[in-house]
């Protein structure tokens, strides 16, 4: 697995190492590196300020590659038992809910900023979330459908814990304001072809198209609507 640090000159004591959990080597590694790169600015702002207390910090980056839980136990076992890591800034689901456990055990501070799940609510009685979690988003979106008049909603979902989340999450309220799911079809998270998917969605003849997933698949499934000809809200 990769490891990144950045360090400073000591400033007098040894530095407290805060863990990031992120995806260097998956689907996502594109979208972690601004979060990697403000996270390693923050560190060196903090420390050419003396530190905290006049303690420096230094960041430790470990991979989970996409969200995988096995990879992700194995870098929080490193963050640990290598660099001491008592705080670790975690993303993705499946890995946030695979190390609860170990900061339980362990008594580390988890600082979720990337899985969604609603199922990490009390995950770890050390986790917080710093970030919507996906059936909310799910329910925001739904309500502005509603404000612009549609009814009939097709969904393509992502087949994990945020995908079905949010298909849980939406679907009482829209049909309670009177709205009806016509479709419901769930692509694997990392798919390249969801053309049968987007096949049932065209046939149910939709109002609106609700997409619950995240990107890279959210930009294939908007290609491949346009291109079936499916003008209909997104």
């Amino acid at each position: 697995a990769a490891i990144a640090a950045i360090t400073t000159p000591a400033i007098g004591a040894d530095p407290v190492k805060i863990g990031l959990l992120e995806d260097q080597s998956g689907n996502f590694a594109i979208a972690v590196i601004p979060k990697i790169q403000a996270t390693q600015l923050a560190v060196e702002e903090i420390n050419a300020k003396g530190g905290v207390n006049g303690i420096p910090l230094e960041a430790v980056i470990e991979d989970h590659k996409s969200g995988n839980a096995q990879e992700g136990v194995s870098a929080m076992n490193r963050l640990m038992s290598i660099h001491g890591t008592k705080v670790v800034l975690t993303s993705f689901t499946a890995p946030t809910m695979a190390i609860a456990p170990l900061a339980d055990q362990n008594q580390v501070l988890l600082l979720n900023g990337g899985g969604v799940s609603n199922n990490l609510v009390g995950a770890s009685k050390y986790i917080f979330h710093i970030r919507s979690l996906a059936a909310d988003l799910g329910r925001a979106a739904a309500q502005h459908a509603q404000s612009m008049g549609t009814k009939r909603m097709a969904v393509l979902h992502w087949k994990n814990d945020a995908g079905d989340n949010i298909v849980q999450a939406v679907k009482p309220m829209w049909e309670k304001a009177g709205g009806s799911i016509v479709a419901v079809e769930a692509v694997p998270q990392g798919v390249t072809n969801m053309d049968t998917q987007i096949a049932k969605v065209r046939a149910a003849n939709p109002d609106i198209v609700a997409l619950w997933m995240f990107a890279p698949e959210v930009g294939i499934a908007v290609k491949r609507l346009r291109e079936l000809g499916m003008k209909q809200p997104i």
